[in-house]
């Protein structure tokens, strides 16, 4: 019904990551079957379990890891918003320290990964000078530049600033030389900017002031002055805007034009997460390094069903079936030994449970 509560791969995933929890859904619907690999997957996991510290470190370290393949995807779609350059930022900003880590694990971790995942530190250093820390969703929304990076960006930023200052500065003057003090400089977008008076204030309007609209309790008037300086205000902001899409755009060509060491990067990262996952599990279920070989030989000892053993021990199904526990089964089958098992028993005795236990086992060895 759409749901994965149930199936191996919602019992095996304890990944971090989106890409992680895409790459085990890819592992699953092809299994590997190159020895060499699945040895050293598994040599991998079992370097990961032997180090519980640096694996929660290393763990924690994943989670700030963004979907680096779909922001790729993104940026070269022209799908494109501040948020995903934000993505790639954090991203880099936390490979020094996973290099770090995984120096500090076994041999297949410390000598494979490091050299698949680029730190990228020209990048990094680009997108860390450029992007303001909190990035906003929307170029149009402006602020996804930082203060400092770009000399033009910063002068035209500072117009908008000074004029700001300016219509504060307006609001005390006309407060003073009017004798109304609840007069207020507002702006609205489709009105623009003007001087609001209440009603009861009226009598206190100078001539020059020009009645724009009538609201319910207010009146709203302009000057040719505050008109001025609304033009003023308004092509300042719009050329900021303008600027910024300008930066924007060539920070996300510096991104696209690394985009194959990202992708690569990102595809160990989600590779780390994933096995890393599974030594959390291996621990969390007590499993043990599968020996792997080229022969028809096929031996499991004390093997548990991964599923219907979690289900046994979850929250909702122990109430219904108080604390049980799964029962371990052996099984022996090879084509010069032992080639056929026959399973009898009742109904609901369990051997569509033991063959199925067989097939997930073997499929996750």
């Amino acid at each position: 019904r759409g749901t994965r509560s149930g199936s191996l791969l919602a019992a095996i995933n304890r990944s971090s990551t989106a890409a992680g929890a895409r790459l085990l859904e890819r592992w699953l619907s092809a299994p590997e079957l190159n020895l060499t690999e699945i040895r050293r997957r598994s040599a991998t996991v079992g370097e990961l379990l032997g180090e519980p510290m640096l694996l929660g470190e290393l763990r924690e370290g994943l989670k700030q890891v963004r979907d680096i393949p779909r922001i790729l995807g993104r940026l070269q779609n022209r799908l494109r918003n501040p948020r995903e350059l934000g993505g790639v930022r954090d991203t880099l900003a936390q490979i020094p320290d996973t290099h770090r880590l995984l120096g500090e694990f076994g041999q297949t971790l410390a000598e494979d990964y490091p050299a698949r995942i680029d730190a990228l530190p020209e990048l990094h250093d680009l997108l860390t000078k450029a992007l303001a820390e909190e990035m906003p969703a929307d170029i149009a929304d402006g602020g996804a530049i930082r203060e400092g990076f770009d000399p033009e960006l910063d002068r035209i930023r500072s117009l908008t600033r000074d004029n700001k200052t300016w219509l504060s500065e307006l609001e005390s003057s006309e407060q003073a030389r009017t004798g109304i003090k609840s007069l207020k400089v507002k702006y609205t977008n489709n009105f623009g900017y003007y001087i609001d008076v209440t009603k009861a204030n009226l009598h206190l309007v100078p001539d020059e002031y020009v009645r724009r609209q009538t609201t319910v309790n207010s009146e709203r008037y302009v000057t040719e002055e505050l008109k001025q300086k609304e033009k003023e205000i308004l092509h300042a902001e719009e050329n900021a805007l303008i600027r910024e899409r300008e930066l924007f755009n060539e920070l996300i060509t510096a991104v696209l034009d690394q985009s194959v060491a990202l992708f690569t990067s990102a595809e160990a990262l989600a590779e780390l997460d994933v096995l890393s996952g599974w030594a959390v599990l291996a621990r969390e279920w007590d499993y043990h390094q599968p020996t792997i070989d080229e022969s028809d030989a096929l031996e499991i000892v004390e093997g548990r069903h991964p599923v219907v053993e979690q289900m046994l021990k979850a929250p909702e199904t122990a109430i219904i079936r108080g604390n049980q526990s799964f029962v371990p089964n052996d099984t022996v089958l090879s084509s010069t030994d032992q080639q056929i098992a026959l399973i009898t028993g009742p109904n609901m005795a369990g051997k569509s449970t033991y063959i199925r236990q067989v097939a997930l086992i073997t499929l996750l060895a």
